[in-house]
């Protein structure tokens, strides 16, 4: 027989089972609690995490819908500088630092007569006449050093002839690689007018100097002829004078008869005429005086008198008097009040 359990021990152990279960079920519920707030936690960062991604994707395809008309721009851009780089009235050519063409235009091709595709590939070396290979290296490195220059050059065409090119180079340094941008444009007509009119100033120049020289020998000429002319002028004063002057000296002191004292008076003013500085200024002058005219003009000079003078001519005085007024015409003085006799006078002095 089993023994008997008494009643306040199985009270007892059941206390203590019950102690126990109610101990197993604070255990378990606390582990719930730690498990549920686990899986809160975790459940709150992946909300974050997914917030986040979403921000980001959001950001993202700001960024996306905002490049997309940037580049739609930026092909457009491209499709212009393209068009206005073929379509340029002045050669444009790409060219790398070591004077290689990249990229050439249209006008390019028509300057140097060559095709784009020829020129591409090219060196500015190809086209050169002037400067040689280390002058063309030391050029590019300035160009590379100041970043830009304007300079001339002569290139030669596929044809071989030569064209003056005036060139406009800027160098750029970009994030791939650095680059010469170089215009140029033809300008052998203008150097053929500069070397026209460089020739015409020679000319000019040697055409100058040769009339100097002609200018030079005529004064030469000219100089001589005046002293010939002050050497003919003496020999004939002289020849008067000592051949002429004395004999008429003798017939004036010899008996003469009133008429052929008269025609010895008109032969000495006449021979005085010939000699006189006074004619030669008053015909030199006054051209339009006929030889008449000169001789009342050199009478009325040495003071006679309008009936002296007719005696003299054996002329009336009407005639006088007439050929006294075509004198001051001819002199400009028909104003009455000046005297022909002063004025005849003022010339000799001038």
């Amino acid at each position: 027989m089993r023994p008997r359990i008494s009643d306040e021990h199985y009270a007892e152990s059941f206390d203590m089972d019950w102690d126990n279960k109610d101990n197993d079920l604070v255990k378990k519920a606390s582990k719930c609690e730690d498990a549920a707030e686990a899986v809160q936690k975790a459940g709150d960062e992946q909300e974050k995490r997914i917030d986040e991604q979403t921000k980001t994707n959001r950001k993202q395809r700001h960024e996306i819908e905002a490049k997309i008309p940037a580049e739609k721009r930026l092909r457009e851009k491209a499709l212009r500088n393209g068009s206005i780089f073929q379509i340029a009235m002045d050669g444009l050519c790409i060219i790398d630092v070591h004077g290689k063409i990249l990229k050439a235009n249209r006008a390019s091709s028509e300057m140097l007569g060559y095709s784009i595709a020829e020129i591409v590939g090219m060196s500015i070396r190809d086209f050169e006449t002037v400067e040689t290979p280390a002058e063309i290296q030391r050029h590019i490195q300035k160009v590379m050093d100041t970043g830009s220059d304007r300079f001339e050059m002569k290139h030669r065409r596929k044809d071989g002839e030569i064209v003056d090119l005036e060139m406009s180079v800027n160098f750029f340094i970009g994030e791939d690689a650095s680059f010469f941008s170089c215009f140029f444009h033809d300008i052998t007509a203008r150097k053929q007018a500069e070397r026209l009119l460089r020739k015409g100033e020679g000319d000019l120049k040697i055409r100058t100097k040769e009339l100097e020289e002609v200018n030079s020998a005529l004064r030469v000429l000219l100089k001589a002829r005046d002293e010939d002319k002050r050497t003919l002028e003496e020999k004939v004063l002289l020849n008067v004078k000592q051949l002429v002057a004395p004999y008429v000296e003798k017939l004036k002191a010899s008996n003469l008869r009133p008429e052929q004292r008269t025609c010895l008076s008109l032969l000495e003013s006449n021979l005085n005429n010939i000699v006189s500085p006074f004619v030669h200024e008053l015909s030199s002058k006054y051209v339009g005086l006929t030889p008449k005219e000169i001789t009342i003009a050199h009478l009325v000079r040495e003071g006679k008198t309008t009936k002296e003078m007719a005696e003299l001519l054996n002329l009336s005085v009407r005639t006088i008097e007439f050929h006294r007024r075509n004198i001051r015409t001819k002199l400009g003085i028909q104003n009455g009040k000046t005297s022909l006799m002063s004025y005849l006078l003022s010339m000799e002095d001038h």
